[in-house]
């Protein structure tokens, strides 16, 4: 849970820098099960749960997006190319590239934290 909050709590609109595979996967994680749990939810409650979900979503998209760039920068990639995540089907695609390792040395976005 401390990768979620740290991500809301201290790099909420942060896209400078780098982030490891293990904070990208376990706030990934933690934003899957979220929305599972509550999605589900949804089909069997009324409309206001459904309101709660999409709010939770939207409220979750600029971090998401923001460590999706970090975790880019740690390969070595521009962070542009995260918003390949609005094309449909293409954001299998940044998942595979975040799954990467990271790479060992300083790279032109910083050092690793």
């Amino acid at each position: 849970m401390n990768w979620f909050l740290d991500q809301i709590q201290y790099h909420y609109a942060d896209f400078e820098g780098r982030s490891s595979r293990s904070e990208f996967w376990w706030f990934f994680l933690w934003v899957f099960g979220i929305s599972l749990v509550t999605g589900t939810l949804s089909l069997f409650a009324e409309r206001m749960l459904w309101t709660l979900v999409m709010v939770f979503l939207l409220t979750i998209l600029l971090p998401s997006l923001a460590l999706t760039v970090r975790r880019l920068h740690d390969i070595g990639w521009s962070g542009w190319w995260s918003l390949l995540c609005f094309i449909p089907y293409f954001g299998f695609g940044i998942l595979i590239l975040c799954a990467l390792p990271s790479e060992k040395s300083p790279n032109r976005y910083g050092v690793l934290r």
